[in-house]
């Protein structure tokens, strides 16, 4: 049994087999949405990218990972929500 390359994305060209550019987005819109901080902090507040929009923080945010904040998913850990805690 043999593929046929260009039903798969290829097209022959002058050196070789290459893949076909695509116009179709790269992700669904939803991942292109997507939303992550770079806090230095514990995302308590409204300075967190990720609070403001209200999501939970995730392992792609920056400092924290979703696992060392006040936003994260795991624990419910949603205290203090307009304070600023400096460290």
């Amino acid at each position: 049994m043999s593929l046929n390359p260009s039903d798969y994305g290829w097209t022959l060209g002058v050196h070789g087999y290459e893949p076909v550019p695509t116009l179709d987005p790269m992700a669904p819109e939803e991942l292109l949405q997507f939303t992550s901080c770079n806090c230095n902090r514990d995302c308590s507040n409204r300075r967190c990218s990720c609070k403001r929009n209200g999501v939970k923080c995730i392992s792609a945010c920056g400092v924290c990972k979703g696992i060392s904040c006040k936003n994260c998913g795991h624990d419910g850990g949603e205290s203090g929500e307009d304070s600023e805690i400096d460290s």
